[in-house]
C-alpha cells in the first residue's frame, strides 16, 4: 500500500508541473489608460479573464505550449498575439489596444438645418452615404438618385443629366432646391441649376442627402418640391490623396471610348502659424476631374437630302443608312473582277471601287430630250 501511495503523488505533481499562467496589464495605446472589463481568451479553449480596476488579469493553470491570445474590448480593435507557455512558469504579456471609431447612427443636417438622426429628422430624407458611392460605379452623381423614392432621374448624355422630385419635371430643375455644403449650386444669374458643371468630384463627396416636400420656411421659395444636399469632405478630417479612374466605350460604330480621372488631395496643419500668430488647425482641400468622351451619333436621312451636292453625268452615291457618316462608296468588299458575274445580264453600273457601289436604272428618270439620267 505505501508503494503505491508514492507512485500516486509523484503522478500528481508531474501533472501540476505541465501547466503555467499568463498575466499582464491592458492599456489605452493613446494615452496609456488601463482598460477595465477587457476581454483576454485563449483561442480554441474555454480559459480566459477579464481585466480589473488597474487593467490586469491572470490565467491560471494554462496548458504548457504555444497558444494564441485574444484580446477584446467595445471600441478598440481586436488583438491576437501568440505566445509560448512554458510548465510551471508565469507569462507577463502586457497589451495596448488601438482605438476605433463606430460608426452607430447616420447623421444628418438638411431636415433641420443642424445635426440630427434620420429617426429625429421632421422630414422624409433619404441619405446616400460614402460607401454607397464607392460601392457602384456610376459616370455622374445624378446616378446615384435612380434608387430614391420620389426623385426622377433623366439622363442625355454621358455626364449630360437632370434631377426632380415629386413628379414636377422641368427642363432646368428650378424646383428641386441643390446645395452644395449648404450653398446653392444654381448658375449665377439664371436660377438654373447645371448639375455636370457643379464643381464637385466623386472623390469628394462624403454623404448626399435628399429632403422630399416643401421646404420654403428653412430654405425660401427655391425649395419647392424638396432639397438635395451635397456634402464633401472636410480637409480637418485627415489629410489623404486618392485618385479614381474611369472607362467605357458605347456599343456603337466610330464612338469614341469614355475617359475620366478623378482626383482629391487633403492637407491638414496641426499648429498652423502665419507671422508667428497661432491659428490652430487648418486644412485645405484640392480635388478635380478630367472628362472625355462621346455621347452617340444620330442619324437622319431627311437632314441629307438637300445637303448632298449634286453630280452630273453619273448617279451619286447615296448614305448607307448606317451610324457611322459612310455613304455606299465606302462600304462593301473591295470590287474584284469576279464579281462582274454577279451581276451578268443586268443593267446595272458600276459607280465605285466597292461591291456595294451600284445603281440601276429604278433610280433615274429618262429625259426625253438629252436621254441623260436625272437625279431624283
Amino acid at each position: 500500500m505505501k508503494n503505491y501511495l508514492v507512485l500516486f503523488l509523484l503522478s500528481i505533481s508531474i501533472i501540476f508541473a505541465q501547466k503555467g499562467s499568463i498575466k499582464g496589464i491592458v492599456t489605452d495605446l493613446d494615452n496609456g489608460d488601463p482598460l477595465i472589463g477587457a476581454n483576454i481568451v485563449i483561442d480554441g479553449t474555454t480559459m480566459g479573464a477579464a481585466t480589473d480596476i488597474q487593467g490586469a488579469y491572470l490565467i491560471s493553470s494554462v496548458p504548457a505550449g504555444e497558444h494564441l491570445l485574444k484580446i477584446t474590448y467595445i471600441g478598440y480593435e481586436i488583438k491576437e498575439q501568440s505566445i509560448t507557455v512554458n510548465a510551471d512558469e508565469e507569462l507577463i504579456v502586457d497589451v495596448t489596444l488601438a482605438s476605433k471609431t463606430i460608426q452607430m447612427q447616420t447623421y444628418v443636417v438638411t431636415a433641420s438645418r443642424k445635426r440630427e438622426r434620420v429617426e429625429d429628422a421632421p422630414a422624409a430624407i433619404s441619405v446616400i452615404t460614402e460607401k454607397d458611392i464607392r460601392r457602384e460605379s456610376n459616370t455622374n452623381l445624378g446616378a446615384y438618385m435612380k434608387s430614391v423614392k420620389g426623385v426622377e432621374f433623366t439622363q442625355s448624355g454621358i455626364d449630360s443629366y437632370n434631377l426632380s422630385a415629386r413628379g414636377f419635371n422641368t427642363s432646368f430643375s428650378s424646383r428641386l432646391l441643390t446645395l452644395t455644403d449648404g450653398r446653392m449650386a444654381n448658375v449665377p444669374s439664371l436660377r438654373l441649376i447645371a448639375y455636370n458643371v457643379i464643381p464637385v468630384s466623386f472623390e469628394d463627396v462624403k454623404q448626399i442627402e435628399v429632403v422630399l416636400g416643401p421646404s420654403s420656411a428653412l430654405y425660401g421659395p427655391n425649395a419647392y418640391t424638396g432639397v438635395l444636399n451635397i456634402i464633401t469632405s472636410s480637409p480637418l478630417d485627415g489629410g489623404a490623396t486618392s485618385v479614381n479612374i474611369q472607362g467605357g466605350l458605347l456599343s456603337q460604330t466610330n464612338s469614341d471610348p469614355m475617359q475620366k480621372f478623378t482626383m482629391r488631395h487633403a492637407s491638414t496643419f496641426e499648429d498652423f502659424r502665419i507671422g508667428g500668430r497661432k491659428l490652430g488647425k487648418f486644412g485645405f482641400k484640392v480635388s478635380g476631374v478630367i472628362f472625355r468622351g462621346e455621347d452617340w451619333h444620330h442619324y437622319n436621312p431627311d437632314e441629307f437630302e438637300g445637303h448632298d451636292p449634286a453630280f452630273i453625268g453619273r448617279p451619286r452615291l447615296t448614305n448607307n443608312g448606317i451610324d457611322d457618316g459612310g455613304t455606299t462608296g465606302e462600304s462593301g468588299p473591295e470590287f474584284t473582277e469576279e464579281m462582274l458575274g454577279v451581276w451578268e445580264g443586268s443593267e446595272a453600273y458600276w459607280v465605285g471601287r466597292r461591291f456595294a457601289d451600284n445603281i440601276d436604272n429604278e433610280n433615274f428618270i429618262r429625259d426625253g430630250e438629252s436621254g441623260s439620267p436625272e437625279i431624283t
